[in-house]
């Protein structure tokens, strides 16, 4: 694996930065996705980073987009955090030192982006104007499942996420009063590795009770 230092720098969101105390920024351009996408930054700071056993003062770009916050591959090498054995750093002083197969890859990836900007937005993609037909077995019963208790610790973080979703019309509110519900699923409650929760429906519950 080839990784160039300047393609992967240190990066945090706004609202992390402001977590982290508002360490003073300078400023710096724009950062460019791997897609051709433009990334707006606020600035660049100095912050003082605790990790594997050593304490660093290190640059990072802060970022008007909200987004996890990515570990660069600057932040790597100052650590000397050991890399796969067939790994390859590096390093570009400008861009003419691009290989010119890769910086015509980029283009053409540049261009797509930008041709197809809907596709590539931010946000959840939705299918529109498209009918969704599901198939049951002729002999399934219709089934309400009871709703499974949340642990009270993570309620508001459930709450705020539902809102999300519905905010987006990922879901949809029912009002049981005029449309009696035949079908409904228990929540599964799955916590991400940045501390973030993602709702799923357990669904093994009705193809349990139909086999």
């Amino acid at each position: 694996m080839l990784f160039d230092t300047g393609a992967t720098k240190t990066v945090i969101s706004e609202k992390v930065w402001r977590e982290i105390g508002s360490p003073p920024l300078k400023k710096s351009s724009s950062l460019l996705a791997y897609t051709g996408v433009k990334v707006d930054t606020l600035g660049k700071a100095k912050v003082l980073v605790k990790a594997f056993g050593k304490e660093l003062k290190l640059q990072v770009l802060v970022t008007k987009q909200e987004d996890i916050p990515l570990f660069g591959m600057n932040w790597l090498i100052a650590f000397d955090v050991p890399m796969p054995q067939e790994t390859r750093i590096r390093t570009l002083t400008n861009t003419a030192q691009i290989p010119e197969k890769q910086t015509e890859i980029d283009k053409d990836v540049a261009k797509i982006v930008e041709k197809y900007e809907e596709i590539f937005q931010a946000g959840t993609g939705k299918i529109k104007n498209y009918q969704v037909t599901i198939k049951l077995k002729e002999n399934a019963i219709p089934k309400v499942f009871k709703p499974r208790r949340v642990p009270f610790s993570i309620q508001p973080q459930v709450e705020k996420e539902l809102e999300r979703l519905q905010h987006e019309e990922i879901i949809e509110e029912v009002d049981v009063t005029a449309t009696p519900i035949e079908w409904a699923t228990p929540l599964v409650i799955a916590t991400k590795s940045n501390g973030k929760i993602r709702i799923c429906s357990d669904f093994l519950v009705i193809l349990t009770m139909s086999s």
